[in-house]
Order: structure tokens, then C-alpha cells, then sequence
């Protein structure tokens, strides 16, 4: 997303445009390496990056015209709805949907053997769909 008059200034017409952009980081489950990798194909090197820890300070720069977010459309539902952010890519091949699932268990858990077998059958099955797998301890 972005504001409406950097879509003409910096004339996004489709991904591939957003080298010309400064693409705007935060800390959310899209990084813009995926996005590139997934929607293009292969990585661009944008003119600029700018990189926030909060979602609505990244939010904020878009709509002041400072770049270009991957973003939360619930985040942004005001500057949505109101017209101070907007899709650049409006088609459905530009999209890119993430959903995360989690496994919570006590190290306790693990130790039982029907718990662990679960575990690895479902890392196996993860890893055989090509996706992520994230640890946190």
C-alpha cells in the first residue's frame, strides 16, 4: 500500500516498479524479499529502504508519501477507507496471502512419545510443501 500520489509519482504500474519506490520495512509476517520472490519471481534492489519496528509508524510514512508498505489491511483499515493509502497492483496474481499456524507444547510434552511423533510427522509434512518453519524457545 501506499499514498495515491506516489503511485503516479513514482509511476507504479506493476511489482517490478517498486525498484523506482522506497519499499518501507516492518516487523510483520510478509518481508518484502518474499513478496518479491513470490509475486516477480526474483528480488529488486529499490532506490530506498526504510525500516520501522511498528506497524503503525510504517503505516504513518506511507500515507506522508515516504514509500511503499506491506502491510496489515485490518492495520490500515482507516487509511483504507478514507483513501490516504491504496493498492497499487490491483490484480489478483499481485497478492499475496499469509497465514501462520502454530504448535505450542511443554518440553514436558515432547518427552511423550505420541507428542513427538506428531511433531516430526509434522515438520516432515511442512518441509516436504516447501514452507517455513519457525522455532521460538
Amino acid at each position: 500500500m501506499c499514498s495515491p500520489r506516489l503511485i503516479e509519482q513514482v509511476e507504479l504500474r506493476e511489482p517490478g516498479d517498486l525498484s523506482r519506490a522506497t519499499l518501507i520495512h516492518s516487523s510483520n509476517a510478509l518481508t518484502w524479499a518474499d513478496y518479491l520472490r513470490k509475486v516477480v519471481g526474483s528480488n529488486i534492489r529499490p532506490r530506498h529502504e526504510l525500516w520501522f519496528d511498528r506497524s503503525t509508524m510504517a503505516i504513518d510514512a506511507a500515507v506522508e508519501g515516504l514509500g511503499v508498505i506491506l502491510e496489515s489491511e485490518l492495520l490500515a483499515a482507516d487509511e483504507l477507507e478514507k483513501g490516504t493509502l491504496v493498492a497499487p497492483f490491483h490484480h489478483a496474481q499481485f497478492e499475496v496471502e499469509t497465514v501462520s499456524y502454530y504448535l505450542i507444547r511443554s518440553a514436558e510434552a515432547k518427552s511423550r512419545g505420541y507428542v513427538g511423533a506428531f511433531e516430526a510427522w509434522l515438520r516432515m509434512k511442512i518441509t516436504a510443501a516447501n514452507l517455513q518453519i519457525a522455532t521460538l524457545k
